[in-house]
């Protein structure tokens, strides 16, 4: 088992997902035993409540919040643009796309040209 204090940050190595808070035995009894806190139902499903995803979504966070390989898990995130879904690495999914300045779609958002600074 490889830890945050072991390494440096950023440093990958391949088992890095079995250090994960979320991975530990008394947060996968609390986590998956009802329903997955970390991905939710699209809006349009007949099962999605946005005050239960909100609710989740808190709870998920507090676990990444002390995660010893939440950099990794959110670097995973951000460079898997295809599969923007659900909380990962301390990071909700509106909070990645944000980030990435993509839609739910995927499609590149831009907010218009810059403005003109006279002192650069």
């Amino acid at each position: 088992m490889n830890t945050k204090t072991e390494r440096e940050l950023f440093e990958y190595y391949p088992e890095w997902r079995e250090d994960a808070a979320c991975a530990r035995p008394e947060n996968q009894k609390i986590i998956f035993t009802e329903r997955d806190i970390w991905f939710h139902p699209w809006e349009d499903e007949a099962d999605y409540d946005e005050e239960q995803k909100e609710r989740d979504q808190v709870k998920a966070l507090s676990i990444c919040f002390d995660c010893p390989v939440r950099d990794l898990c959110l670097r995973d995130a951000l460079e898997d643009k295809d599969a923007i879904y659900g909380t990962r690495g301390g990071a909700t999914e509106s909070m990645i796309r944000s980030a990435l300045s993509v839609d739910e779609n995927g499609k590149e958002i831009r907010r218009g040209d810059f403005p003109d600074c006279p002192y650069c």
